[in-house]
């Protein structure tokens, strides 16, 4: 999939070289907001379990008329992990049934969930007034998701002598890539002809499948190594960026 997001890259850019309408360069920073769920027989919602996080993007435009034009565009956010609530999402999903019962206390620590994305997005533009423009745009192209490692630590009791251990258990970080769409727009004021802020605002959504996860788990003298059945997230965000473009 990433040599035929390259390949549109390219080819866009070199329809801006050889363009005689005008092109932008646009770059913003701003907030994301996840959502979606992991499609298993009891489903995570995604928003529960992570925060906001900063969201960063980077724009190539070209307009073909007064009024239609195409955009790459690639972004990049993350998400810290709500630490109560992925300490309840590994003792549900990773922990070994076996051990649940057992377990006196535990909490769980993760990485950030990461997301990349390159999407092409053909827009309707239009004039309000002298100083507005606002772009509506239709977004399809590559997620690109990273699922944190996660680790939990804790104490549980052993139950072949009664006593209590350490408990730990751990997973790797995992990656995987889907197609994405989504929608868009854009307002933009003019400061110069040259230079204007705008607002971006995206959706964007995407299913993004991974394989079996493998879990180690050690409980005092003894070590569980299993696996998470493979799933599908349904990965989304809604994403609000600010920032400056150059228009030629």
């Amino acid at each position: 999939m990433r040599k035929y997001a390259l390949l549109l890259g390219f080819l866009l850019i070199g329809t801006f070289l050889h363009a005689q309408t005008p092109f932008y360069v646009k770059v913003g920073v701003g907030p994301s907001i996840p959502y979606g769920k992991f499609e298993d027989s009891d489903t995570q919602e995604l928003a529960e379990l992570v925060n906001i996080g900063p969201n960063y993007g980077l724009t190539l435009g070209h307009d073909f008329s007064p009024h239609f034009g195409i955009a790459l565009t690639g972004t990049y956010w993350t998400h810290s992990v709500k630490q109560a609530q992925m300490t309840e999402y590994l003792r549900n999903r990773y922990l070994p049934a076996g051990y649940a019962p057992l377990v006196s206390e535990l909490r769980a620590t993760a990485e950030n969930f990461r997301f990349a994305s390159a999407y092409l997005s053909p827009y309707y533009t239009f004039e309000l007034g002298c100083r507005f423009r606002v772009d509506l745009r239709l977004n399809g192209g590559l997620l690109f998701v990273k699922f944190p490692g996660i680790v939990g630590e804790g104490r549980a009791v052993f139950p072949l002598d009664n006593n209590t251990y350490d408990l730990r258990v751990s997973t790797p970080q995992v990656s995987s890539q889907a197609l994405m769409y989504g929608v868009g727009g854009s307002l933009h004021y003019e400061l110069t002809p040259t230079v204007k802020l705008f607002v971006d605002v995206d959706g964007l959504r995407s299913r993004p499948v991974f394989d079996d996860i493998p879990i180690q788990a050690t409980l005092g003298p003894v070590s569980l190594n299993t696996a998470r059945p493979a799933f599908t997230q349904t990965a989304g965000t809604l994403s609000a960026r600010l920032g400056v473009g150059l228009f030629f």
